[in-house]
């Protein structure tokens, strides 16, 4: 199993916002290791890949974009799977730049957020 998703979801999935990961008393982190287990494994269905240096991703807006507007980034710096550094490009060859810690977004609707290009 692979414990890097596991890992990332332990520190970004709470109870608070994550439905089903409240445990029951009796078996409080037995339930909770399941939950996260459950959750690594639609997050492993549905990302495929993992970022790493040098892949070309998807960025959701950029200020003054219309929200349905994605640029083109290429990860520079890639922390576990939900979260990367990425370095954006507009139209103009000298209007790039960087962001970081930018999280992934399956959907592609959330603002600030990286997924994978579309395929068509």
């Amino acid at each position: 199993m692979d414990r890097g998703i596991e890992s990332d979801l332990r520190k970004t999935a709470t109870p608070a916002t994550t439905p089903g990961l409240t445990p029951r008393r009796d078996e409080p982190r037995r339930a909770s290791d399941r939950a996260i287990a459950e959750l690594a494994n639609i997050l492993r269905e549905n990302i495929l890949e993992i970022p790493t240096l040098g892949r070309v991703v998807h960025y959701v807006q950029c200020a003054g974009d219309p929200p349905e507007k994605h640029r083109v980034g290429i990860v520079v710096g890639a922390y576990g799977t939900l979260v990367a550094d990425l370095c954006v490009f507009k139209k103009s060859a000298n209007a790039g730049f960087t962001v970081d810690s930018v999280t992934f977004d399956a959907e592609g609707r959330r603002l600030g957020s990286w997924h994978w290009p579309e395929r068509q």
